[in-house]
């Protein structure tokens, strides 16, 4: 868990740990030359990486937003072995600030791959934030509901999504929306569909979770894209308006799969 420091006094940041998952090092670093990258990360026998699987966490006064929710507990025999997750931790993680599940009021998805959406049931098949609404793109959602043969391996939790869909409190939206004051989900698409990101107006200055578009720091560079990304030009040009925007106005960019922090003051936040 690390606290964001922000210009506001009438909301509280924080960046929670889900826990962690191993994923394919090639696929995670997708155009990056083997080259660039091989010494400096761990990787194992089977190439994988780990990475952090980071939520946000916004208290207001109104309500408790939660970004994001890691694989979670439930995960079939074949996906556990593929990507041998941690314990899920993010009950545990929001209990650290004085929260229980049942105080979470609006999960907002940054988009619905597993490794994002998977922690909103239980092993018993039961929605674990039981007072939550929950927010996403209609095009993302569309596409977890009936996924082609292009996204079947990223929604391959379809009982989680059937489970959310029976439930009746998922609300889609088209286009940015406003879920706090100033507190904004972006549609940018380019990983995905529906990909959205999050920007807090921190006074003048601006706070980014931007999930899957920044996933770790080997992905700062606007032209380093996973190739788990559909549309590398569109990720592109929204790294590029991210940070662009980050220079102008100061703030902090929070990464999607490593617990770091960037300051809009560090050099590798360039656009070059």
């Amino acid at each position: 868990m690390q606290k964001i420091q922000t210009n506001r006094t009438d909301i509280e940041v924080f960046v929670l740990s889900a826990g962690k998952y191993y994923a394919d090092a090639g696929a995670a670093m997708g155009v990056l030359p083997y080259k660039l990258w091989h010494d400096k990360i761990k990787y194992d026998e089977s190439h994988r990486i780990l990475l952090e699987l980071n939520c946000l966490l916004l208290k207001t006064p109104q309500k408790n937003i939660l970004v994001d929710t890691g694989i979670g507990e439930y995960l079939s025999e074949k996906h556990t072995k593929i990507y041998a997750p941690t314990k899920f931790q993010l009950l545990y993680e929001l209990a650290l600030v004085g929260l229980d599940k049942g105080d979470i009021n609006l999960i907002a998805f940054t988009h619905l791959h597993f490794d994002h959406a998977g922690g909103i049931i239980n092993s018993a098949k039961e929605l674990i934030f039981e007072n939550a609404k929950y927010i996403v793109q209609k095009d993302e959602w569309d596409t977890a509901m009936n996924p082609d043969t292009l996204n079947k391996a990223s929604y391959s939790i379809n009982e989680h999504y059937q489970i959310l869909a029976q439930s009746n409190l998922v609300e889609t939206i088209e286009g940015n929306h406003e879920i706090a004051d100033n507190v904004l989900l972006k549609k940018v698409g380019g990983h995905c569909v529906g990909m959205q990101v999050l920007s807090i107006d921190d006074q003048g200055e601006v706070i980014y979770f931007a999930g899957d578009i920044f996933p770790s720091r080997f992905h700062l560079n606007p032209s380093v894209t996973s190739a788990y990304d559909i549309c590398r030009e569109k990720v592109c040009k929204e790294k590029i308006r991210i940070k662009d925007e980050l220079i102008k106005k100061g703030g902090k960019l929070i990464l999607g799969h490593e617990m770091q922090v960037i300051d809009s003051q560090e050099k590798s936040i360039s656009v070059k």
